[in-house]
């Protein structure tokens, strides 16, 4: 088995990473670790809830249980850069049904603001199918991260469909994708994709809570974009 290590950049070395020298890996159930512990030194220093909240290590389980649902499917990937062989960034895609059960996180002693967290991706995966009553099976975008270094090079717009075969995704009975999206940036990279928002947790819950989010958005919201439309914009685009 390989193991990739995380990027140093993350930490001290001065290295300057080479966006042309990222290569796009399958992931795969044996990647979890790795990937988790990216979402504790990286992603959550920049998710807007997990700063609001104060959420470290305490988030461990919830990336755990996001990450191994994920990657029991096909559509994840990690980000390697090819002279070091260094993790540096990785996109986590599922499979959502209609009938999904809740994050399974009864029994443990976690931080409130993981359990609220997680209360608001549960909410959101119930009323987006409440708006999308013909919709039973879709793609669900979970988390991607990318090593700041290589932010705003266009890997994140290169990850947003990449290695999706649509045609057999349709054939397979998958009817869209859908994104639950908590920062600015990522919401307007989906808007720019075309993808309509259907649904966004209640700025009450917000304000009961005296959660103040850094980054300009205000709450989380869904997006979605039906597998037509995908399709459509591909075959434009070749």
């Amino acid at each position: 088995m390989h193991y990739y290590r995380i990027a140093t950049r993350l930490f001290s070395s001065q290295r300057a990473l080479d966006a042309g020298r990222v290569e796009f890996v399958q992931a795969t159930p044996a990647d979890l670790p790795q990937i988790v512990d990216m979402c504790l030194e990286g992603f959550s220093a920049i998710e807007p809830h997990l700063k609001a909240w104060k959420i470290g290590k305490e988030a461990r389980p919830l990336f755990e249980l996001i990450g191994a649902n994920a990657l029991k499917h096909r559509f994840s990937y990690k980000l390697i850069e090819q002279d070091s062989q260094e993790l540096v960034g990785f996109r986590l895609f599922s499979l959502g049904r209609r009938d999904d059960p809740e994050l399974q996180l009864d029994g443990m002693k976690l931080h409130p603001g993981v359990l609220g967290l997680a209360g608001m991706l549960d909410y959101l995966k119930k009323e987006s199918f409440a708006q999308l009553p013909h919709i039973n099976k879709l793609i669900r975008r979970e988390i991607t991260f990318v090593v700041p270094e290589l932010q705003r090079k266009g890997i994140a717009n290169r990850l947003a469909h990449h290695g999706l075969d649509f045609p057999s995704l349709k054939a397979d009975g998958v009817q869209g994708l859908i994104s639950e999206a908590s920062s600015l940036a990522n919401q307007e990279l989906l808007r720019k994709k075309g993808y309509r928002l259907i649904a966004q947790v209640p700025q009450s819950y917000y304000d009961r809570h005296g959660i103040k989010l850094h980054d300009g958005t205000t709450t989380i919201k869904a997006y979605f974009k039906d597998i037509e439309d995908v399709i459509a914009d591909l075959a434009k685009s070749q």
